[in-house]
């Protein structure tokens, strides 16, 4: 996928979907830091293929690692923004660092699927996932999964609302 936008549509859809077993932001930027490496050789004028280390699934774990420990300090401040998203947030190191490599080896399956030079055995040339679908099929996909996402967090803050009103509701018929 060019850069990480396909990416978010299946990522924040299984994000929200298990929203209290997942945790939503190390899953969806291992989805973003795994596509650091391309990005760079690009803009360092590389040559030769664009996805290397970190599109294989030993990569993309030690870049999920690495974004764990990242994640881990400012996970107060990550909680403040996913309430403002209405996404209650508790999360633990052993939880960031599961979903951060999950995320990293997500990333790397969608690419599998329509990169010629994605190798996610490696050091094994095989490649067992390329063209599976092919890549505009991919890509519409990845976009269903975006407006699926988008979906279910409107779903989820009108539910919210609707909870709050019933219970101002029945605390109102409580008082009364």
């Amino acid at each position: 996928m060019p850069f990480t936008p396909y990416h978010f549509g299946p990522a924040g859809f299984l994000g929200l979907v298990f929203k209290k077993r997942i945790d939503i932001p190390a899953f969806v930027l291992a989805n973003v830091a795994v596509d650091i490496e391309p990005l760079a050789l690009m803009i360092f004028r590389v040559s030769g293929n664009h996805h290397r280390f970190f599109h294989t699934l030993i990569g993309a774990t030690l870049a999920g690692i690495a974004l764990a420990i990242a994640l881990f300090p400012p996970r107060k401040i990550i909680a403040e923004l996913m309430n403002l998203l209405h996404l209650p947030y508790e999360t633990t190191f052993l939880k960031i660092t599961i979903w951060a490599v999950l995320g990293g080896w997500f990333h790397v399956f969608i690419d599998s699927i329509c990169h010629w030079d994605v190798r996610p055995f490696w050091p094994s040339r095989i490649r067992p996932l390329y063209w599976l679908v092919n890549y505009d099929q991919l890509k519409y996909i990845c976009l269903g999964f975006w407006l699926a996402a988008i979906i279910l967090l409107l779903c989820a803050y009108i539910g919210e609302i609707i909870g709050k009103a019933k219970s101002l509701t029945e605390q109102g018929a409580v008082d009364k």
